[in-house]
């Protein structure tokens, strides 16, 4: 293929490498969030997650609604 108006097939081929490459980034940022969710997750979970827990109990906070929201936890932070 030639260069002209739609450029050529080297360049084209250049797009198509960044395109899998920020699709990749894309895909690596999502898991790592969806890891650190499941661990917070984890956390509240856990024996450390004890005043957590009983603190959305005493606010009404059913746990239907900690899983659809996904409250969890950072316990060397104490926040939920």
């Amino acid at each position: 293929m030639s260069g002209g108006e739609n450029g050529s097939y080297f360049t084209f081929g250049i797009f198509r490498k960044e395109g899998r490459q920020k699709d990749s980034l894309k895909e690596s940022i999502i898991n790592l969030n969806l890891k650190a969710a499941q661990q917070f997750s984890r956390n509240l979970a856990s024996p450390a997650g004890t005043a957590a827990r009983k603190y959305l109990q005493n606010r009404g906070i059913a746990e239907e609604v900690i899983k659809q929201f996904r409250l969890d936890m950072c316990p060397t932070l104490g926040v939920l």
